[in-house]
């Protein structure tokens, strides 16, 4: 709906962040040599949230 209506905008949209090889997959990395990630043949990508926030940041602040 924002697209069709012409609004400015951008979609941030992070898929998996770095800070859960450190928590939620420690145990399977650590234990099992593993990594399960729910995304089937494709690939994917980790990202630090702390860059998450400086693109926010970025786009909150930068005029049009």
């Amino acid at each position: 709906m924002i697209v069709s209506l012409g609004l400015p905008h951008t979609f941030i949209r992070p898929s998996f962040f770095m800070q859960n090889l450190s928590t939620t997959h420690r145990e399977d990395i650590c234990q099992r040599n593993d990594l399960f990630i729910p995304a089937g043949n494709a690939k994917t990508s980790f990202i630090d949230t702390a860059d998450i926030a400086a693109v926010a940041a970025k786009v909150l602040t930068t005029p049009i």
